[in-house]
């Protein structure tokens, strides 16, 4: 779990300090209004960036929510992403506490500054495929946040702990299972959130 942290940090660094490379966030355009239409697409952006998390893409989509609508349409300006632990990782609540704060401040700065017609996105943490492998799981986890109030978050430093504060802010909608939430490596969390 630690190591996962460690690599998640690590990754975050890298992802902020790389060239013009067209797959770091640093290297975005305004060229780049929305993100590519498919999962495959979608997975050769974000795959690379998650398996050092233990973690891998599942599905996501560009949605349309207007008059309170929930339609995919590659115009839409919510992104929803689902992640989901690799095949034979051990990856337990506690890492799906640790992932509140590591995948969400990865990705959170990666989709805002790359893809600029994007105003929400939400991003899930499924359940293990040995516990739930169907296409569409309940997730464990799921942020979701604005350009603006993301904007605002230093996430080079941003923890667990962050996004459980900004959750109750109401800067960030966080909804947490209580296989999850029930971890004592959360209550820690929950704890620091308040300091």
């Amino acid at each position: 779990m630690l190591r996962r942290l460690a690599l998640g940090l690590a990754l975050v660094m890298v992802l902020g300090s790389c060239g013009d490379d067209g797959g770091s966030a640093s290297s975005t355009t305004a060229d780049e209004p929305f993100p590519p239409d498919t999962i495959a697409e979608l997975a050769e952006i974000f795959d690379p960036q998650l398996e050092p998390l233990g973690l891998r893409f599942t599905r996501g989509a560009l949605i349309d929510r207007t008059d309170g609508g929930y339609v995919p349409s590659p115009e839409g300006e919510h992104l929803a992403l689902y992640v989901e632990p690799l095949d034979g990782v051990d990856y337990d609540t506690a890492d799906y506490v640790d992932g509140l704060g590591t995948v969400t401040a990865l990705v959170t700065p990666y989709v805002f500054e790359r893809w600029s017609g994007v105003e929400t996105y939400d991003i899930c943490q499924e359940p293990p495929p040995e516990i739930d492998d169907s296409d569409a799981p309940v997730p464990y986890t799921q942020i979701e946040i604005e350009r603006q109030a993301a904007n605002a978050v230093d996430w080079d430093t941003a923890t667990t702990a962050t996004v459980i504060e900004l959750g109750r802010d109401a800067d960030l909608r966080l909804v947490v299972t209580p296989v999850v939430r029930n971890d004592p490596a959360y209550q820690a969390a929950t704890e620091a959130s308040l300091d």
